[in-house]
């Protein structure tokens, strides 16, 4: 299990699970699979720290899709309908019937079609307390804004920072390679600048929250690899969590972006180097 996926699943002992998130990577990578693990983590029996075990009853009838506080939405001929989703949401508003929470598992979320997505907004706009609505998907820009911005996005990369063709990588990569490389403390007027410039491009954000997603990523594998201190690792998970929280925000219309972007790198600066 890699480090991102380990993250995810500790949002739930930590209590930093968000009622929406959306999972985005390509059919190679692992977000099924840890939308699943998820899920079972939230119903699995066993002792807390063996959740999820993979191996009792609730485990098992969620892998089988027989679990009843977890329901799966796949594409029907090719598009997910208002009708799948209106059934979702009669269920999901249900208190749960074994598990603390509801689970509820939107797989290929750009098929949903216009009148879906909309019903689904609803949902996401006012989630029940007791509900977790996770949505995959390959093509995240199919999905309308209103629905992506209710969402916590957590990208799941294959063996790069990108798989973006070469043409495609924004030509202020390589500064912001450059700033989280540099010695602390990094000039807050520099980091104001850089934020700026970048804060008038939204499409191009993906590419600062991939890449200082990817560096955080590293760090925390070198963190369990050495021999670093308690506080120097959870540091490190407080701000992974803060900036999946950021890039979430920064889909929103009038969200402040320079000012969540100048806050992370200057967090990212303060952090112990090793």
């Amino acid at each position: 299990m890699t480090t991102l996926e380990q993250r995810v699943l500790e949002m739930v002992d930590r209590n930093r699970l968000p009622h929406g998130l959306l999972f985005v990577g390509s059919r190679n990578t692992s977000k099924n699979h840890v939308a699943l693990a998820l899920s079972q983590k939230i119903v699995c029996t066993s002792d807390p720290d063996q959740r999820p075990c993979q191996t009792c009853i609730s485990c098992q009838n969620a892998q089988e899709g027989n679990h009843p506080d977890v329901r799966t939405v796949v594409p029907e001929k090719q598009e997910i309908t208002i009708d799948q989703i209106r059934d979702l949401q009669r269920w999901v508003h249900i208190g749960p019937y074994e598990a603390p929470q509801k689970i509820a598992l939107v797989h290929e979320a750009h098929t949903l079609n216009i009148a879906a997505a909309n019903a689904l907004l609803k949902t996401l706009e006012e989630p029940p307390s007791h509900a977790i609505i996770i949505l995959t998907t390959n093509s995240p820009d199919q999905l309308p804004r209103t629905v992506h911005s209710r969402l916590m996005v957590i990208r799941f990369p294959e063996n790069s920072l990108t798989s973006e063709s070469e043409e495609e990588t924004p030509d202020w990569l390589g500064e912001l390679q450059l700033l989280l490389e540099s010695p602390p403390p990094l000039p807050p007027e520099k980091v104001f600048e850089f934020t700026q410039r970048l804060a008038k491009n939204r499409n191009e954000l993906r590419f600062f929250f991939q890449a200082f997603e990817q560096t955080l990523r590293n760090r925390l594998e070198r963190s369990s690899q050495e021999n670093w201190t308690l506080h120097e690792r959870q540091s490190l998970e407080d701000l992974f969590d803060r900036t999946l929280e950021a890039e979430s925000r920064s889909l929103r219309r009038y969200a402040n972006i320079a000012l969540n972007l100048d806050h992370l790198l200057l967090t990212y600066s303060a952090l112990p180097r090793r």
